[in-house]
């Protein structure tokens, strides 16, 4: 009896050994060149059930990742190689991404990101080739919900978040907001995420001055009102964009400008022929008027006087950021 009862105890501590090794599975340590990696000493412990390197052949089925010919959803490590440097790390869990680490030539973390449980919830962090943090991004149902942009010295570059709806630029190495741009987010599968420039966007000098207001439409300003403003806040422009090239900025239909006492100085209409302008001093009293050529959509110019009043003036700083 005693020897059967040593018997089965037997039995049960293999069985119970077995089972802790498959639970712990392998350590990333045995992963060749795992040392080369930026974040080597907080991986290198880690159990996974299972670590797939090189990477076989994958496909998704009913919206979880299994390895070609198997049935159950993949739990483990996916290692992926670039002639046999290690540029990403795949941690899935029942078939689903866990987190995903991925890496420069030169071992360095590009990127970093945490998946949730629920499809298309995840943050993510952006690195650059030396190591420093240039984005935070916070997502759900696959849309930015937040976003935070860093220069090189760590500054706060840019802030977004969508229940505003506004892109806030800073100037640089400062909490002074140089321009705040209304836009839409997009998603699709193909282009990931895109914003367009949809609404009002402001800028500012260094001392926190409103300098322009730009009206977009679609990614277009063309046919909409912009304006530009004195130091004080006075108007300074107001006119109607006759083209969509933010550079190189013409005036249609109306051109009004101000001193920076309010007064008008010009006042300006464009027919299908000409554009008539009166012209003020800073009392408010009438100079003269002036005649020249109505804007020529060939080649954008309205007159040697217009074209250096209309695009010069208006346009003298430059005044907008290219989204990423």
């Amino acid at each position: 009896m005693t020897d059967m009862l040593k018997t089965v105890r037997k039995s049960v501590l293999v069985i119970f050994l077995l089972f802790t090794i498959f639970l712990k599975g392998e350590k990333l340590i045995v992963i060749d060149k795992l040392k080369s990696l930026e974040n080597y000493d907080s991986l290198w412990n880690i159990d996974v059930r299972r670590i797939v390197d090189p990477v076989t052949s994958l496909e998704k089925r009913d919206g979880l990742m299994k390895l070609n010919g198997e049935i159950a959803p993949f739990t483990g490590l996916i290692v992926l190689r670039n002639k046999e440097k290690i540029r990403g790390l795949y941690f899935f869990t029942e078939g689903l991404e866990d987190k995903v680490y991925k890496y420069f030539k030169n071992g360095k973390i590009e990127s970093f990101t945490e998946y949730s449980q629920k499809p298309g919830k995840k943050t993510e962090k952006l690195y650059n080739e030396k190591g420093t943090l240039k984005s935070e991004r916070e997502y759900e149902n696959y849309y930015i919900l937040s976003r935070t942009d860093y220069d090189n010295a760590k500054n706060v570059v840019m802030k977004y978040k969508k229940e505003d709806g506004r892109m806030i630029y800073y100037h640089k190495g400062t909490d002074i907001v140089s321009s705040e741009q209304a836009v839409v987010q997009k998603y699709s599968e193909i282009d990931g995420n895109t914003f367009i420039k949809d609404g009002e966007t402001k800028f500012y000098d260094k001392k926190g001055n409103l300098e322009a207001v730009f009206s977009f439409q679609g990614d277009s300003v063309q046919g909409l009102p912009q304006k530009r403003f004195y130091p004080n806040g006075q108007l300074k422009i107001y006119t109607i964009a006759g083209n969509d090239n933010i550079n190189y900025l013409q005036a249609s239909q109306k051109y009004i400008e101000y001193y920076d006492n309010g007064e008008k100085k010009f006042y300006c209409t464009e027919t299908s022929e000409k554009w008539k302008c009166q012209e003020y001093d800073k009392n408010g009293l009438l100079k003269g008027n002036k005649v020249a050529p109505a804007l020529k959509k060939s080649n954008g110019v309205a007159g040697e006087f217009f074209a250096s009043m209309f695009l010069y003036l208006f346009l003298d700083t430059l005044f907008f950021h290219i989204f990423d």
